[in-house]
């Protein structure tokens, strides 16, 4: 397996047209696919829903507030 296919089929999905997303994140997790499509949904300008059990590491304070 390839390590990079998560982050290529992330940006596929985004390059196809996705029109929103749900991104889970949970304490103590690498969260690692999660927060490569996140951060690129975020650039993308897609609407995004957050569901955050704790405190996800690696992830931007302000990506964690509610908006």
């Amino acid at each position: 397996m390839c390590p990079a296919a998560g982050p290529y089929r992330n940006t596929e999905m985004i390059q196809a047209g996705a029109h929103g997303g749900i991104a889970a994140m949970k304490i103590g997790a690498k969260n690692t696919g999660s927060k490569d499509c996140t951060l690129k949904m975020m650039g993308a300008s897609i609407p995004l829903q957050m569901l955050v059990q704790g405190k996800a590491r690696g992830l931007p304070e302000d990506m964690l507030r509610p908006t």
